[in-house]
């Protein structure tokens, strides 16, 4: 099945509704959409060392707005009013960012606003339920005691200084006394008062694992976004993770650099976003990720999944990022299972609409294996794939077969053909098989790898 993923509806920053949609996706023949509007779009802004009693918030429309549960539910009856079409509600998480002042410059900056993350396969209450700076973290044990040991210091503090000034107060004055000195105690108590307001923004700070006011927290917070996720059964996909930009005007901004850092450091993900040579080329990001894995370094491999993040304009870019599916039946839950399971090809650029990958697997004596898949001994593989030419003024079609982030084999196909490698098992280790194609020197189309597991 055709799916398109990362769409968003009116409900946050989209120009047309879940129904517009869906009619947008029957009406060009794919079979599944997956809706990912946010989950909150707000950030919330706290006067220095106040931050927790005085603070603004600049909020957008978000799934928020109406609830998870509505949203939930108009996304999936959307799907069901053009059938055969299948809609999967999700989100595109911002699970953190920081403020980062400065006071020379008289500006402000949010950082790390738009780092996303896609999720779906997830309950409406879930989806609510996700980490995030607007729905708090857990804190940490140190975390607590110290927010615990600044409360109880200014409650002291208050206490101490309270009782001072009371008691001088009852004190019948023998002398006249100076200004200075009847003054004195009131400027203790404001000064303890202060700090006790401090002490206390302090320990709504402490109380929660992480805040914006902490700057950068590297992969952290997605990672504790990504666990929780994964607890609730959903899966998690990185999205533009090569995105770079400054927007606003004036004294504040939003600032939002290249975030691949994260996909090598965070783990327990399902999937990134990515056709560029950086990413999926032979031996980048995603090779050294598989390679984790294979090693034992890593808890589940990586999957690429194309990622339309269309909001509005020309519906028919959707058609220009498809990934094709091998599910078992028409339905959200099996679409969700195979894509789990790793059991589809993305193509970007609108290469589906002319090449197909009609088959891709490695077999040996004891079976056969496709996309996600694990072969088990023997001592050859054989990898078997076959395209189709589906236009026929498509432009011939460079494969690329890439085994443990090495290109072993590589050819051009001026029409539907079948490529066949014959290889030696590798001994005593786990390895991988997957393809790349495009026209010209363009990654276009990338398969999930297939994993040879060592000899008995």
């Amino acid at each position: 099945m055709s799916v398109v993923a990362h769409l968003h509806t009116e409900t946050s920053q989209g120009e047309y509704t879940a129904d517009e949609l869906a009619g947008i996706l029957a009406s060009r023949g794919i079979d599944v959409g997956i809706v990912s509007d946010h989950p909150r779009l707000e950030i919330q802004v706290g006067m220095p060392l106040l931050e927790r009693l005085f603070w603004v918030i600049y909020r957008q429309r978000s799934i928020a707005s109406d609830g998870a549960a509505r949203y939930a539910a108009a996304v999936r009856t959307a799907g069901t009013r053009h059938p055969p079409l299948v809609l999967i509600p999700g989100v595109e998480a911002n699970p953190y960012y920081w403020i980062d002042y400065d006071w020379r410059g008289l500006s402000l900056d949010v950082r790390g606003l738009h780092e996303h993350v896609l999720a779906f396969g997830l309950e409406p209450a879930e989806i609510a339920r996700m980490p995030s700076v607007e729905n708090g973290f857990h804190p940490s044990a140190a975390r607590l005691a110290s927010a615990t040991a600044a409360a109880l210091l200014a409650l002291v503090l208050v206490v101490l200084v309270l009782r001072r000034v009371m008691s001088a107060g009852t004190k019948l004055p023998l002398a006249r006394s100076a200004p200075r000195a009847r003054s004195a105690p009131r400027a203790a108590a404001a000064i303890v008062l202060a700090l006790a307001f401090i002490g206390l923004n302090r320990l709504a700070l402490e109380l929660d694992r992480l805040n914006q006011y902490d700057g950068d927290q590297g992969s952290l917070p997605y990672q504790l976004f990504i666990d929780a996720v994964n607890r609730a059964g959903g899966l998690t996909f990185w999205a533009h993770p090569d995105i770079d930009e400054s927007i606003g005007r004036g004294p504040v901004k939003v600032i939002t650099r290249p975030y691949v850092q994260h996909l090598a450091q965070t783990d327990h993900y399902t999937g990134l976003e990515g056709f560029e040579s950086r990413v999926a080329g032979p031996g980048q990001l995603w090779d050294r990720i598989l390679l984790d894995y294979c090693a034992g370094l890593r808890a589940r491999p990586v999957w690429n999944l194309a990622q339309a993040d269309f909001r509005s304009g020309n519906p028919d870019h959707l058609l220009s990022v498809v990934n094709f599916v091998d599910a078992e039946e028409r339905s959200e839950a099996a679409v969700v299972d195979a894509i789990r399971a790793g059991r589809f090809y993305a193509t970007g650029y609108g290469l589906g609409a002319k090449w197909r990958l009609a088959d891709f697997r490695l077999a040996n004596a004891g079976g056969s294996a496709r996309s996600g898949d694990h072969l088990q001994g023997g001592e050859t593989v054989t990898l078997t794939a076959s395209f189709s030419r589906i236009d026929s003024g498509a432009a011939p079609l460079r494969v690329s077969v890439i085994r443990a982030g090495e290109t072993v084999d590589e050819r051009t196909l001026v029409a539907s053909g079948e490529i066949v490698l014959d290889e030696p098992a590798p001994a005593g280790r786990r390895t991988y098989y997957r393809l790349i194609a495009g026209i010209d020197a363009r990654i276009e189309l990338a398969t999930n790898p297939i994993f040879v597991d060592r000899r008995r």
